[in-house]
Order: structure tokens, then sequence, then C-alpha cells
């Protein structure tokens, strides 16, 4: 069963629900109720808040999940690195540009600044 909760903004604090909707909601969830909230004046219009906040909680824990695995979340490889194309959340790395990743380590080691390496690749 779904029900709509339409709040409106006088019963909202803030950006969130009030604690007696906080109750309400959780009250109906563990009924087994999906419970929708629509802040605005319930005419239809809004942004469904506590859809939008529970995903944004959902989201959230499994990146920190996927993290904890240590998988790559990014679009795109750093440098020096490239994506496995067998598996988008592991990292390999780029033998085409390793040489200058580890000549870059080794001025770094002997203490040149990020503007001396530039310079020095830049010749």
């Amino acid at each position: 069963m779904k029900v709509l909760f339409v709040v409106n903004n006088a019963f909202a604090k803030g950006n969130g629900l009030s604690a007696s909707c906080r109750r309400t909601v959780k009250y109906l969830k563990e009924r087994g109720i999906d419970v929708r909230i629509m802040s605005g004046n319930g005419g239809g219009e809004g942004t469904p808040d506590y859809y939008l906040k529970d995903t944004s909680k959902k989201i959230r824990k499994i990146v920190r999940a996927k993290k904890e695995k240590g998988q790559f979340l990014g679009w795109k490889a750093v440098y020096g690195y490239i994506k496995d194309p067998n598996d988008k959340h592991k990292l390999l790395v780029d033998e085409n540009v390793r040489h200058n990743v580890e000549r870059i380590f080794n001025l770094v080691i002997e203490g040149k600044s990020p503007r001396q390496i530039a310079d020095i690749f830049s010749k």
C-alpha cells in the first residue's frame, strides 16, 4: 500500500519535517506502509522530500560500502592509471606513462617543487 503524505509548509521545520511528522512516518514505515512526502501546499506541486532524503541515504551507504571494498568510483582515472576494461571499479597502471610518474616521484624525493618539475617536463 502507498500513502502520499502532503506536508504543508506550516508543519515543516527548515529543510526537514517536524518531530511529530517524523514519528508518524516512522510508525507507518514500521508497519510496511510506503510513505512519500511532498512539500508544498497540497496542490500536487513540490518535491518528494522524504523520498529524496531516503534515496540519498541509500546511495551514500552504497558508495561507502564500495569505498571500503577498495573499488574505484570515479568516472576517469587519474594520470598514471587506466580503468580496467573488465572491471570499471578497478584501476591498472598505465604502462605508457609509467616512466613519467616514476620520474615525477623521484624529482619530488630530490626536493623539487611542483613548479620546478613542470619546468623540467616543459623542456
